[in-house]
């Protein structure tokens, strides 16, 4: 006999998002913050983390990416790994990629926000992923 489906409750989803945008708007801002270091810190493991360790504009999207991480973890505890990784993963991708067209970076040509290839890469991973876990 067949375990009945997983069904996500509204926290778990809600935890889901919240990781998702906390790591989505995070990472194009460690990409910012980490900006310069190939000329500003010599070659080497230690000026480049002490490079970064001094830069606010590193260390604070760093510290809330950490904070997504305790909540994804959490959220790990409550739903199946198969469930909360490929949903997490799949928003995080999305809100990168709208948060990072949003703060100017370039996208192929000079398209600020995501190309159709992008987006249509965005729809196909939302569709496996209700297609894996729907019943």
């Amino acid at each position: 006999m067949a375990e009945p489906a997983w069904s996500p409750s509204l926290t778990e989803l809600s935890g889901f998002m919240l990781v998702a945008l906390i790591w989505g708007c995070t990472n194009p801002l460690l990409k910012r913050g980490a900006a310069g270091i190939e000329t500003a810190a010599p070659s080497g493991t230690i000026p480049q983390l002490r490079y970064l360790l001094t830069r606010w504009q590193y260390v604070a999207p760093f510290a809330a990416n950490q904070l997504g991480s305790v909540v994804y973890y959490y959220s790990l505890s409550t739903a199946p790994l198969s469930v909360a990784s490929p949903v997490t993963n799949a928003l995080t991708f999305a809100v990168t990629s709208l948060v990072g067209g949003l703060l100017g970076e370039r996208g192929e040509g000079s398209a600020r926000l995501p190309n159709r290839y992008t987006l249509a890469g965005m729809a196909l991973v939302a569709g496996g992923v209700y297609v894996a876990h729907s019943d």
